[in-house]
């Protein structure tokens, strides 16, 4: 089941809502490239002497909007704003603040593509020796170089324990990997010196592992074998990404300084929740002595300059490095406003997010290398998304929200007939396909798969969860399940029913 497969009744509605539609005003405004916001937006392409034609931003569409039905109090006209074909680039987001029976569309058979993200160029191959001889020798000649700094890009994010990552970057509409040593599968921590100056954590006294030594319990250092580490210039700002303690509990540390005599890593402040724990498994990243497979790439923060190891010949392709860290779209206290047929990508925070309001609905679109989760709907009632596909997202794929508990009083919120997959790319655990909380809402027909911790996690009451398919998660990680709830004994009256949990 994917968009591919929409179902016919919900065709249906659409057409019938569209024949419906033609007894309301309509009006219609266009969006392109090659329009201009002093134009009516009125046509669907310049006319002939390009005295009138489309917008060219979605910003004037939505300004204009605003000054229609503010003179609209009977609320009598429904607005579409096609978009024509290309890709739109995001400096900030699309704010759509009370609108009602707005649709917000690619142009029929068209592609439009939303980007929080900046196109970069200048890319040289590296010639400074110094940065050469830090390189394997085998990859010398294939390490390109672009200064960001030059291209006005100075805002790298920052790579936080639990967090999104940051700046990332994108070839050829992929995600590339941050150079790490290994480049496959994971290290493991040889030991956990027990002294220091300062107990970080005590560790779980009911557990004990090794030596007697309570899981978690450390003074801020880690020992590891072998010698890599002394290839490494003190120049680059290492972190290391590992299940420290528990196999559902993964974070990014920074590494203070490493003793090449005792194989030791002290590791910077805030520490892991749950301490270091011998045996865990871990890796290395953002080392540019270790930028030895096509796909990897390092940024030196006080350079501006990026390094990376191209797959392909990059005249030919598209590189972006992602830039928004705020959504993408957010509706606020909008009513009947739907959003479809529409790419979401490139950026660091998410898609779209919907607080409040009721009978949003978000449609056909397409999620992908997004910093954060695709789509957050807070609350509201009958808000939802239904036919899209999310993949390749740093952390979760949908937040579904809404419900007053104390009350009972349901939202009606709704994900139906979504293929989620290949989310929790950056952060391992607890970032979900669907994280499902208040009450009274719906997850029906969707397909999740290919993830490295659960599927689902139902939170709150009298929620229906039916006919999802659920495969291939759970891969990678340890106390964890395709569905996940509890704790909680006043979660109850939720129904699980006719639901396909397999592999």
């Amino acid at each position: 089941m994917s968009k591919k497969s929409i179902p016919v009744l919900f065709s249906l509605l659409l057409l019938i809502s569209f024949c419906c539609s033609q007894t309301v005003q309509q009006e219609i405004f266009y969006v392109s490239l090659d329009g201009n916001d002093s134009w009516s937006g009125k046509l669907s392409e310049p006319n002939g002497d390009h005295t009138d034609g489309p917008f060219a931003k979605l910003e004037q569409a939505n300004a204009i909007i605003h000054d229609l039905q503010k003179s609209d109090a009977a609320n009598q006209k429904k607005i579409t704003v096609q978009i024509r074909a290309g890709s739109y680039l995001f400096s900030e987001s699309l704010k759509l603040e009370s609108q009602r029976h707005v649709t917000w569309q690619n142009f029929p058979g068209e592609k439009v593509a939303f980007i929080g993200a900046k196109p970069i160029a200048g890319f040289q191959l590296v010639t400074d020796r110094k940065i050469l001889n830090r390189l394997d020798q085998a990859s010398q000649d294939k390490i390109f170089v672009s200064d960001l700094k030059a291209q006005g890009i100075t805002n790298y994010g920052e790579i936080t324990r639990r967090g999104g990552p940051g700046m990332e970057l994108f070839f050829n509409g992929k995600r590339m990997t941050i150079a790490r040593y290994p480049n496959e599968g994971w290290l493991k921590i040889s030991d956990v010196p027990q002294t220091g100056t300062i107990l970080f954590n005590k560790g779980l006294d009911r557990e004990k592992r090794y030596d007697g030594v309570p899981v978690g319990r450390h003074y801020g250092r880690i020992n590891y074998d072998g010698d890599r580490p002394a290839r490494w210039s003190k120049e680059n700002e290492i972190y290391v990404h590992g299940y420290w303690t528990w196999d559902w509990s993964d974070s990014y540390q920074k590494i203070q300084t490493i003793d090449l005599v005792k194989n030791e890593i002290t590791i910077a402040e805030p520490h892991h929740h749950y301490g270091y724990t011998k045996n865990q498994r871990y890796y290395f990243l953002n080392i540019l002595e270790e930028l030895d497979q096509p796909g990897e790439w390092v940024l030196d923060r006080n350079s501006g300059l990026l390094y990376f190891y191209p797959p392909a010949a990059i005249p030919a392709s598209e590189v972006f490095v992602s830039m928004l860290d705020q959504p993408m779209v957010i509706l606020q206290n909008c009513k009947n406003v739907t959003l479809q047929g529409i790419q979401f990508e490139f950026s660091r925070g998410n898609g779209i997010v919907i607080n409040g309001g009721s009978k949003n609905l978000i449609a056909g679109c397409t999620f992908r290398n997004l910093g954060a989760d695709a789509v957050v709907i807070n609350s509201g009632s009958e808000n939802g998304i239904t036919s899209c596909d999310i993949y390749d997202v740093s952390m979760g794929g949908i937040q579904l929200r809404g419900g007053d508990r104390k009350t009972l009083i349901p939202a009606n919120n709704f994900a139906i007939n979504n293929d989620i997959y290949d989310y929790s790319q950056w952060i391992r655990t607890g970032q979900l396909a669907i994280n499902l909380l208040g009450v009274g809402n719906r997850i029906a027909h969707n397909v999740i798969h290919d993830a490295p911790h659960g599927a689902i996690y139902v939170q709150g009451n009298e929620h229906l969860l039916e006919f999802n398919e659920i495969y291939n998660v759970c891969y990678e990680t340890g106390d964890a399940g395709a569905i996940h709830t509890g704790r909680n004994y006043t979660w109850r009256g939720n129904v699980y029913r006719y639901n396909y949990v397999h592999h």
